[in-house]
């Protein structure tokens, strides 16, 4: 509808139209895997692309955790405070942009609406194709979220050089850890 992208992965994605002020404002919305929990922190990321039919461009979907499905009037925007967001406009109609933040979770959130949440007013956007689709739209792809992982370093310890020391939790499946700086 609003032309063609490459997936970013595998051979899917979704889109949405996220202007505010026309009837194609759309959002996407996903129960998760795990309900979230209090306190924790989670790295959200999902890669987005300008539809190249489109007339204008905005920032892209932001993100909003809740407990329960959140809903809205058809063409209406949902105004709520986003947890993810992205003031860059995204322009790019042939590469995929990583938009990327950390959550903090209340305890309880099981939802993850992707769209528009600021009003008319408050959105700012470019005309970028005078001959395009009177709105502006997104493919999303690659959506993951994942609590972050943390390592205690402990008490101060002297080791020499050919000595270990343990610090840090026991490494989880699926996460590295980097020592910081890498020389010295």
């Amino acid at each position: 509808v609003c032309g063609y992208q490459m997936a970013h992965s595998d051979s899917a994605y979704v889109g949405v139209g996220t202007f505010p002020g026309s009837s194609n404002i759309e959002y996407l919305q996903a129960r998760l895997l795990d309900t979230l929990m209090a306190g924790k922190t989670y790295c959200v990321e999902y890669y987005v692309s300008s539809g190249n039919r489109s007339q204008y461009s905005t920032i892209p979907t932001q993100a909003y955790f809740s407990d329960y499905p959140i809903s809205g009037q058809f063409g209406d925007p949902i105004i709520l405070t986003p947890h993810i967001i992205d003031a860059t406009i995204i322009t790019d109609t042939v590469n995929w942009v990583l938009i990327h933040g950390d959550y903090t979770a209340h305890g309880g959130e099981q939802f993850i609406t992707l769209g528009h949440f600021i009003d008319l007013a408050s959105t700012t956007f470019l005309n970028t194709d005078p001959f395009g689709l009177p709105h502006a739209y997104f493919y999303i792809d690659d959506i993951k979220i994942y609590q972050k992982a943390s390592a205690e370093a402990g008490l101060t310890s002297t080791i020499c050089a050919t000595d270990s020391i343990h610090i840090g939790n026991q490494p989880d499946d699926g996460v590295t850890y980097a020592w910081q700086p890498t020389n010295g």
